[in-house]
């Protein structure tokens, strides 16, 4: 009796491990959609995922009410700069807004959207005139608080892309920022609905989600 179960798990076992697989065209990367590979960060774990109570106490939101004001003030506002043989002249009012563009490769050390803080090296091309844009650029070899990503589009921005996700995404739609280059890169930006969050979370109101909890502590 024995021999016969484990010769049935056996036979079972090579028919997993030796089962074909078929790809279809659905797990190929369509040219028009961005790679974004996410960073983990407490802002964006679910509640599923932390230890320890769902929700803070009163104790808990007085206790972290200072340190999470400061982190909303400093999210109001993005600081980049670059270094590398690099052009760039552009401003944006949102990304469906903007005048400019350029091209080259730069290492930068990066304060970014979503609480990116770190390095990495950006390179490829982007052009912009009012609501039509161009870009093929590429983040890599990032440190562990900067997210890598390949944005190639034309036409006009899309929220559909996920390098724009509200929650994850590495760049802000709705920002509001300037870049210049020539060898020494300098970014800068200012999120408006950051400084909504900031001003809600005033009044122990967290509208976009990313304030400290006990548990992420």
């Amino acid at each position: 009796m024995f021999k016969k179960v484990t010769a049935s798990a056996l036979c079972m076992l090579s028919m997993t491990v030796f089962m074909p697989v078929s790809l279809t065209a659905e797990d190929g990367l369509n040219q028009n959609q961005a790679v974004v590979t996410p960073v983990t960060a407490p802002q964006s774990n679910s509640a599923s995922q932390r230890i320890g109570p769902k929700k803070d106490t009163w104790g808990d939101k007085l206790l972290l009410y200072f340190p999470n004001r400061f982190v909303d003030m400093a999210d109001m506002i993005d600081l980049s700069l670059g270094f590398g043989p690099t052009v760039k002249a552009k401003i944006w009012a949102t990304r469906y807004v903007a005048l400019g563009g350029g091209i080259g490769g730069s290492a930068k050390l990066i304060k970014g959207y979503n609480r990116q803080y770190g390095a990495g090296l950006e390179s490829g091309w982007n052009a912009s005139f009012l609501m039509l844009s161009a870009e093929n650029m590429e983040m890599s070899d990032t440190t562990r608080g900067v997210q890598k990503y390949f944005n190639y589009y034309t036409g006009i921005p899309s929220l559909d892309n996920s390098v724009y996700n509200f929650w994850k995404g590495p760049q802000d739609m709705f920002s509001i920022g300037a870049q210049g280059a020539a060898f020494v890169e300098i970014d800068a930006e200012v999120h408006p609905f950051e400084i909504f969050d900031f001003l809600a979370g005033i009044f122990f109101l967290d509208p976009k989600g990313d304030d400290y909890t006990m548990a992420d502590i």
